[in-house]
């Protein structure tokens, strides 16, 4: 019995005294969204999340992606993000408020497709927008943007009328009812949305398009940097392997949209950004659209 006792003592010892392997830390990213009846405009952003972090899997580890359970304002979103407690992503166009309280992931995820507009309008006001030659006769009509968006400031800033709205479908719903003359949308956006019975009646301007810088990012928590450095060399590592572009020309909404800027004949309205963003001091010129996407 002791000589028993003796050597399960041992075995203790042993077991003790063993280095425990350390499990290789894991990524989590967790994300929300504000409206779970448009899901679809989430998917592109988050096919594109989980292509940097698998891109990023040799050199950063293993990677989970969750979504909360909660759902909350963009405004909300952001907060909790800039908390870093409950949320560590979240994506959007870019204004300077929201690049001094966030970390910005330096990598325009639709190579700037979000800053070309088309107006989506009621038929009894097409032609009337469609002979819009400059912002002067543009600001002749009422826009509608939500409240919280980058685009109300910018449209703002450049003299024309804007009624905002917290409520996207609501909207498009002001449009209809006549409230507003035309609610402008990117034209990555544009043409899902017009398959959809919330744009029923409405129709399109195609013969005049708005263009501002649009970088539309992904943003983390200042005191994450870490995620903030694993997504921007996952993206580059996608961008040098041409994985991205192949994704990028891949998806409908921007195989739509870079048709309409290659064969549609529009007149181009540029906008004055009311702000600088020091992000885009950042950026190089490859991740922006080619020259010939630029001018008409």
């Amino acid at each position: 019995m002791r000589q028993l006792f003796m050597a399960f003592a041992l075995l203790l010892t042993c077991m003790l005294a063993r280095p425990v392997l350390a499990q290789e830390p894991i990524t989590v990213v967790r994300y929300a969204i504000d409206n779970p009846d448009f899901t679809k405009r989430y998917d592109y952003p988050l096919a594109l999340l989980e292509m940097a972090l698998e891109a990023s899997v040799p050199a950063y580890g293993p990677y989970r992606i969750e979504r909360a359970s909660f759902l909350a304002s963009q405004q909300r979103l952001r907060n909790l993000v800039e908390e870093g407690e409950h949320l560590d992503i979240t994506f959007g166009m870019s204004r300077p408020e929201i690049e001094s309280r966030m970390r910005v992931v330096p990598f325009p995820l639709m190579k700037g497709l979000l800053g070309y507009r088309v107006m989506l309008t009621r038929p009894d006001l097409r032609s009337q927008l469609e002979n819009v030659h400059n912002l002067a006769d543009l600001s002749r009509f009422v826009a509608v943007q939500g409240d919280q968006w980058t685009d109300t400031r910018i449209l703002q800033a450049n003299g024309l009328p804007v009624e905002t709205s917290s409520d996207y479908p609501g909207m498009f719903r002001m449009l209809q009812a006549g409230r507003v003359d035309y609610f402008p949308r990117s034209i990555a956006e544009v043409w899902a949305e017009l398959e959809e019975p919330l744009a029923k009646g409405l129709t399109l301007n195609q013969k005049v398009v708005l263009r501002y810088p649009g970088p539309f990012y992904f943003f983390v928590s200042r005191n994450n940097p870490e995620l903030a450095e694993r997504l921007h060399a996952g993206l580059m590592t996608l961008h040098h392997s041409g994985q991205f572009e192949a994704f990028f020309r891949s998806r409908m909404e921007t195989r739509n949209a870079l048709a309409f800027l290659e064969t549609q004949e529009y007149r181009l309205l540029d906008l004055a950004t009311p702000f600088d963003l020091p992000s885009l001091e950042q950026i190089p010129d490859s991740l922006w659209l080619s020259p010939e996407h630029m001018e008409q």
